[in-house]
């Protein structure tokens, strides 16, 4: 990694330490779509692929 990338990095990561800069929490609908999409979908797609 050259040095202008490194500063570049350093920099995002100290912006990313401020808690002004990290967002809002998941609402209701958003772990719901998580869960979902991260964990039952999967979860349903590896049981029927173990079927076939």
């Amino acid at each position: 990694m050259d040095d202008e990338a490194a500063r570049e990095l350093e920099r995002r990561l100290e912006l990313l330490s401020d808690p002004a800069h990290q967002g809002q929490d998941f609402d209701a609908a958003s772990w719901f779509w998580l869960f979902l999409f991260g964990i039952a979908l999967p979860a349903a797609l590896i049981v029927w692929g173990i079927q076939l």
